[in-house]
């Protein structure tokens, strides 16, 4: 029975997701377009320590951020915001991700830093379609940004893609 149910919820993960970032789409989108450019990886395994992973991931995407929607001060906010793009994943394969994300940004001038969490599907690994899951932290200067994130182990078949760092840069365009 389990062996049935684990294909069933992969299936239906994006849809899951889908539905808990509806309320963020319903919202009015479009306060900040940013072009995302995936640079690269590294990745902790102890479990196969000769296995190597392509730590160069280049890929293109694109966010799109709404007004922040709640403010804990004149200087912090909370926003949403949906993420698409492609890259070249760590098991050279090509991926595509949807997302949806949350973060909460604190910006005296104009350098801000944001902390944040975006999930969403992925392709290019071990199933057609994949959770994604990321954990961030953002500095940002005017209209560029650097983010730094922590992604949790991709498992698969017989093997799992370990727990993995990412950078990427984000360029605002509005």
């Amino acid at each position: 029975m389990p062996d049935k149910i684990e294909p069933m919820i992969r299936r239906f993960l994006p849809l899951f997701a889908l539905l808990i970032a509806s309320p963020v789409m319903a919202q009015d989108f479009g306060d900040d377009y940013y072009v995302t450019v995936s640079v690269g990886s590294h990745h902790f395994d102890e479990r196969s320590p000769g296995r190597s992973y392509n730590e160069f991931n280049p890929g293109i995407g694109i966010e799109i951020y709404q007004a922040p929607f709640y403010e804990f001060g004149p200087d912090t906010s909370l926003r949403t915001f949906l993420s698409a793009g492609y890259y070249h994943n760590s098991i050279n394969k090509p991926s595509v991700y949807a997302t949806g994300g949350i973060e909460t940004c604190y910006a005296p001038s104009d350098l801000m830093g944001c902390v944040g969490l975006q999930a969403g599907a992925v392709t290019g690994y071990y199933y057609a379609v994949s959770p994604a899951a990321i954990g961030y932290i953002k500095l940002q200067y005017d209209d560029l940004y650097m983010k730094g994130g922590i992604i949790p182990p991709v498992e698969g078949g017989n093997t799992t893609v370990p727990t993995t760092l990412l950078l990427q840069f984000g360029y605002r365009f509005n």
